[in-house]
């Protein structure tokens, strides 16, 4: 579960640096190491439909570990002001782990830099929104549960699905980062997951990270 938060954090930190971006996303791994990772913007779902299609889904998938990455508004507590926050929460069934970065952005609105404020592990998890996921904290009635069924089976495909084994995570950022596009995004992904199921080796990451077109 620490390695799988270490990966999380790792990736949101390269979208950050390749694309300014932070998309709220969720990722789920059975007892066999298959892991499935699903990128959710434009998803048009409210708190409460988010977290019951999250826990429809990792139970379909047999999931007994999961990650949520998901931007959230709270107060500086010296400037008083509201502020932006990359919250990421890994877990099962008895733990979690609960990571806080805050979120700074240049004139344009691209996100250029990810601030550690804390990270905490508890024995809890289903007392809190956002790590109930594997528990019976968060309960979806069974007319919901057909609901986010359809609505899982249509995101499934667009899932990236992956193996995952025991090897380092390393990136090398592109000098200047390309245009943000669905493709673009996709495509990252899809390298990420490559790497970090075996299918690339870090010379060939390497490659293609730099080989990304220059924006125009």
């Amino acid at each position: 579960m620490k390695r799988m938060f270490a990966e999380y954090s790792e990736w949101y930190f390269n979208l950050v640096e390749r694309f300014g971006v932070i998309p709220k996303s969720f990722a789920g791994v059975d007892a066999n190491g298959q892991q499935f990772t699903l990128i959710l913007e434009g998803l048009k779902l409210d708190h409460v439909g988010l977290h019951a299609l999250i826990k429809t889904a990792l139970d379909i998938e047999k999931s007994s570990v999961f990650a949520f990455a998901t931007l959230s508004i709270i107060m500086d507590d010296i400037n008083s002001s509201p502020e932006e926050e990359l919250q990421i929460r890994v877990g099962d069934s008895k733990s979690y782990i609960w990571g806080n970065w805050a979120v700074s952005r240049n004139a344009d609105g691209r996100c250029v830099s990810l601030r550690h404020r804390s990270t905490l592990e508890g024995n809890d998890p289903e007392k809190y929104p956002g790590t109930w996921f594997l528990t019976n904290g968060l309960k979806v009635s069974e007319a919901d549960q057909q609901k986010y069924r359809e609505i899982w089976s249509s995101l499934r495909e667009k899932a990236h699905f992956t193996v995952r084994v025991d090897k380092p995570l390393t990136f090398t950022p592109a000098p200047v980062p390309p245009p943000l596009t669905k493709e673009v995004l996709d495509k990252l992904c899809r390298e990420q997951l490559d790497y970090m199921r075996g299918d690339l080796t870090p010379e060939e990451f390497k490659e293609l990270v730099l080989s990304r077109p220059d924006p125009p």
